[in-house]
């Protein structure tokens, strides 16, 4: 793998663990902690939640 990709392919692991944290926080604050494991096994409702609470 080429070292452009290489980079390419980290950034984007980095920018989706932000994502996942993120929504993680907010459910938190948001009093909802018990939807963790569901955004940890559904990928749907993981997308759902980043255009609910506006995550890029």
């Amino acid at each position: 793998m080429n070292d452009a990709r290489s980079e390419g392919l980290v950034q984007g692991l980095a920018q989706g663990e932000t994502r996942v944290t993120l929504v993680i926080c907010l459910l938190i604050d948001d009093g909802k902690p018990d939807l963790i494991e569901r955004i940890a096994m559904d990928k749907d409702f993981r997308e759902q939640l980043y255009k609910e609470y506006h995550i890029d």
